[in-house]
């Protein structure tokens, strides 16, 4: 039952998307839909479109980073100690890097 209305809401948003293509609120609840429905190129699609229109909009970087594999999540001490943070690259992908 939930994951008719996602259908449906996804049907909606890509409407509304499809008339206003810079409308960021609907491109991150895009992202965020189909993450949930684990369509996950889908969805970092549409966090990289938002990405595109807003640098730094924290509800796309948070959906991207939710699609994260969890192995890649884990650090050593050495990684802990120097200070790592999340950073969107161009080509769509969340990497970790030192500063």
């Amino acid at each position: 039952m939930q994951q008719q209305k996602f259908e449906a809401a996804i049907t909606d948003l890509e409407r509304a998307v499809s008339l206003n293509p810079d409308y960021v609120i609907g491109l991150n609840n895009l992202g965020t839909l189909y993450r949930f429905l684990e369509k996950n190129d889908k969805s970092r699609e549409m966090s990289m479109r938002v990405l595109a229109l807003e640098p730094g909009n924290e509800i796309a970087i948070g959906n991207l980073a939710l699609l994260i594999p969890p192995e890649h999540l884990k650090m050593n001490k050495p990684q802990l100690r120097k200070g790592w943070r999340t950073r969107v690259t161009k080509n769509s992908m969340v990497s970790m890097v030192s500063y």
